[in-house]
């Protein structure tokens, strides 16, 4: 099924803009964001959420997640450009999302379907051609480089395809 539903990430990128001023306000912003992702997940409304952001701001981003994902008791997980949240008992279907990934099935209606079921959308809203439509991620807010790091906490190496206890 297609759907001519807009895009996620460009309404957020327009609320964004409307509702912010500078790049603090932003910074606010995408954390409370990513915090009503997490406390979805944590409280089973979906089996897991994902944020894409851009790649200048993928190491900041997956560092706030990192934060929030372990305050939240979820774990976090890396595939390609996309960081994915789920509770640990969620672990494994991120796992299968990895390895329909690993089969090059990127970018088909199987590939859809499954990361429309993880996030919680009704199986008759499923975009299966969302790829035909939107090629690239939505610029997002610039966090910076030390955003969503502890005090102390070191640069860490990151793996793409990588399920993190948080």
């Amino acid at each position: 099924m297609s759907t001519s539903k807009e895009w996620c990430g460009k309404i957020y990128r327009e609320i964004v803009d409307e509702l912010t001023d500078d790049k603090a306000d932003q910074k606010t912003f995408a954390a409370g964001f990513i915090t009503g992702q997490a406390e979805k997940v944590a409280l089973g409304a979906c089996t897991a959420a994902m944020i894409r952001p851009d790649e200048k701001n993928y190491h900041a981003t997956m560092r706030l997640i990192g934060y929030i994902t372990s305050r939240y008791g979820l774990v976090m997980f890396c595939l390609g450009h996309e960081i994915w949240i789920a509770r640990p008992d969620g672990a494994a279907k991120l796992a299968e999302l990895s390895a329909l990934l690993d089969r090059d099935s990127k970018n088909t209606p199987a590939w859809h379907r499954y990361r429309a079921e993880l996030c919680g959308i009704p199986a008759e809203e499923v975009d299966e051609n969302f790829h035909l439509r939107y090629e690239q991620p939505v610029e997002m807010i610039e966090l910076g480089p030390e955003e969503g790091k502890e005090p102390g906490e070191e640069e860490s190496s990151d793996k793409d395809n990588d399920v993190t206890e948080s």
